[in-house]
């Protein structure tokens, strides 16, 4: 929770007038997936939250933490696909598939570790820890969604590409719990395999200074 708190300030001063608008994006389409996917499985699978363990306010099946949950995270992939490929030239559609794609690695760690603790439980159980194939196709979705929204609207604008280092080092942290995680429910190898993005997070926080606005 602090790390969101300290992520959503950081967004507010970072992104200026322009905050607003990516916290209402990333909070209904992340809301709306969410709601989605505990009714109809679509798009991530059929699963639902455990209220034993999610013991928050629900907007209906979903926790409130959850849509907010997205924006922190879509925020931090925004962030390093801008460190990353900021400079470069390239359309909107492939830097959020970037983001998207940084998302649906993130989960490919948080899931086993939430599943594990049981945070939500799989209706539709897969190959990965009892996750199904589908879930991580929606990450990758919703993350490029919410993202193609914003840079699409701003696309003119500074901000849509600015570079900035902390919520890439925030990410690394992220992974690191993930990690700490699996080893408490024994996923040692999934432990082993975080490390990958810690290192490379951690490295790219260091050796890739941020730029000026533009």
């Amino acid at each position: 929770m602090l790390v969101s708190v300290g992520i959503i300030l950081h967004m507010a001063i970072f992104l200026r007038k322009r905050f607003v608008l990516f916290v209402l994006v990333a909070f209904w389409v992340g809301l709306f997936a969410e709601l989605l996917g505990t009714i109809y499985g679509i798009p991530f699978g059929k699963y639902y939250y455990n209220p034993e363990v999610m013991r928050e306010p629900y907007i209906y099946l979903v926790p409130i933490s959850i849509p907010v949950f997205w924006a922190v995270l879509a925020y931090i992939s925004f962030s390093t696909t801008n460190l990353i490929l900021g400079n470069k030239k390239l359309p909107v559609i492939f830097l959020s598939f970037a983001d998207g794609l940084w998302l649906m690695i993130f989960d490919l760690f948080l899931e086993p570790a939430a599943t594990g603790l049981k945070a939500w439980i799989w209706i539709d159980n897969g190959p990965y820890y009892g996750v199904p194939a589908l879930n991580f196709l929606g990450w990758l979705f919703v993350g490029f969604l919410i993202t193609a929204v914003y840079r699409r609207s701003t696309k003119k604008s500074t901000e849509s590409r600015q570079q900035n280092n902390i919520p890439i080092f925030i990410f690394s942290l992220l992974f690191a719990n993930n990690a700490l995680e699996a080893l408490y429910l024994g996923y040692k190898e999934l432990a082993i395999v975080a490390l990958v993005p810690i290192i490379l997070f951690a490295a790219i926080t260091i050796l890739k200074p941020p730029s000026k606005n533009r």
